[in-house]
């Protein structure tokens, strides 16, 4: 045999291998995507024993049927406010479920609002076998929201979502919500994706991207897995609140969040206001205020979800200061 021809054929068995190991690792990576992918979104029921509120009612129970199976709602009326015009839809996040919010509810029942609360397809009471993908909370709240807008009359909504449901509220919003408020909220269903990973191995989890981003195409679509939730609000033109908290190891505050991304956009790359200071950014310059962002540092209250809490009872002056901004577009 030739020289040329030993030559040949042995490239095309290097390339064999090459190939081989390609496909391989793209099957591996694909299948370990799909085993982490499922453990995430894996189905969350609170137990029987762990509901310690009554806040809900069995009378204030709705259900909402969807493509995806039906979703369990509650609508509780506000406390001692006749004929109330004005809903605050909350939106969970990722394992949590009504039960998680309702001190929440009762805070701003007693401030005269209606508050609907649902559990996310494939949590509590409602239907699913998982959640199925992080941007499934967008169609979770779009149909209830559309539940609620043809089926009561309100004439002021808003919205207050928390970490996976502060994506919700922003990209399921409509021209009928008159104010957002975003807690701990990230920018995308990708920065959420991304979050924990960078946590535990650093940058050397974005090895795996083009893998989680193409299974999550897979699975939800293109337009879901790239919804910017900073573009969407900053398009929508409603007034958005975010509350991010400086320690919070999950949705970083410089990084992954849409704290972080409004930041950015206005120029002010890891902006501090700690407390319960606000900062109101004019991102276009048109003399309306685009988003005011709140940074939470106190210890013990500045994390993820204990941001929102002194102790086991919520942050009065931080609701109160929340309250102050929606009476600044439903009044």
């Amino acid at each position: 045999m030739s020289t040329k021809k030993q030559n040949n054929k042995r490239k095309v068995i290097v390339l064999r291998v090459i190939l081989i190991v390609v496909l391989s690792f793209i099957i591996f990576s694909f299948a370990i995507t799909k085993i982490i992918y499922n453990m995430i979104f894996k189905r969350y029921d609170i137990k029987t024993d762990e509901v310690t509120s009554d806040f809900f009612k069995d009378d204030d129970r709705i259900y909402i049927e969807t493509e995806d199976g039906k979703i369990t709602a509650y609508l509780t009326d506000a406390a001692d406010f006749a004929d109330n015009d004005t809903l605050l839809l909350i939106v969970p996040g990722l394992h949590a479920v009504s039960e998680d919010y309702a001190l929440v509810g009762e805070y701003f029942t007693g401030k005269g609002y209606d508050v609907a609360v649902f559990d996310p397809i494939g949590s509590g009471e409602s239907e699913g076998k998982s959640y199925k993908t992080f941007s499934q909370i967008t169609k979770d709240t779009v149909n209830v929201l559309n539940y609620l807008e043809n089926n009561y009359r309100y004439d002021k909504i808003c919205l207050f979502g928390h970490s996976r449901g502060a994506y919700g509220a922003i990209t399921a919003a409509d021209d009928k919500v008159d104010a957002i408020v975003s807690v701990s909220g990230y920018n995308s269903a990708m920065d959420a994706i991304m979050a924990e990973p960078v946590q535990y191995v650093g940058n050397l989890a974005f090895g795996n991207y083009p893998f989680l981003w193409a299974y999550q195409v897979m699975l939800c679509g293109v337009d879901a897995v790239n919804a910017n939730c900073y573009k969407i609000a900053f398009e929508m033109d409603v007034p958005v609140l975010i509350i991010q908290g400086k320690d919070d190891k999950s949705c970083r505050y410089d990084r992954f969040s849409l704290y972080n991304e409004v930041c950015e956009q206005a120029g002010k790359v890891g902006a501090e206001a700690g407390g319960s200071s606000v900062m109101s950014y004019d991102i276009d310059t048109d003399g309306d205020e685009d988003f005011a962002l709140m940074l939470r540092s106190e210890e013990g209250s500045n994390g993820h979800t204990d941001l929102m809490y002194d102790g086991e009872e919520i942050d009065t002056g931080l609701f109160d200061a929340i309250n102050d901004f929606y009476l600044g577009y439903v009044e």
